[in-house]
């Protein structure tokens, strides 16, 4: 389990509030997107696990992912440009 900000899913997170009433989940075990990311904590530690990833929409690492994916599709010299704000 891992989501993009533990502050943020405790106010937002309802799909948790199950596991976490019933002592199955901890917040202070669930890591961070940007933790995981930078080595502070891992994620994955074997092949064979399944990382569930809990999305609230961060505008910051929908902007970054965006960029990115531009970024490698322009390098590999697929997708279209669409105009914007014509």
């Amino acid at each position: 389990m891992v989501v993009d900000s533990r502050e943020v899913a405790k106010g937002e997170c309802g799909d948790l509030v199950p596991a976490l009433e019933q002592g199955l989940l901890y917040w202070e075990n669930i890591p961070d997107l940007g933790e995981v990311l930078t080595g502070q904590r891992a994620g994955r530690t074997r092949d064979d696990e399944i990382t569930l990833f809990e999305s609230h929409g961060m505008a910051l690492q929908d902007i970054y992912t965006g960029r990115h994916v531009l970024d490698v599709a322009r390098a590999r010299g697929i997708g279209v440009d669409l105009p914007i704000g014509e």
